[in-house]
């Protein structure tokens, strides 16, 4: 799976809280961060 720009959308929902979730929590941030990586990783 490709994700367009996973630390835009990551950040603006997660880090500033502009747009869904609307959270403004690092710790939510980072964990939606690694989330979002591992959706795009290949499986070996």
């Amino acid at each position: 799976m490709v994700l367009n720009e996973p630390m835009a959308f990551v950040a603006v929902g997660n880090l500033l809280g502009m747009h869904a979730p609307g959270n403004r929590n690092f710790k939510k941030f980072y964990a939606a961060t690694h989330h979002a990586s591992m959706a795009q990783a290949e499986r070996c």
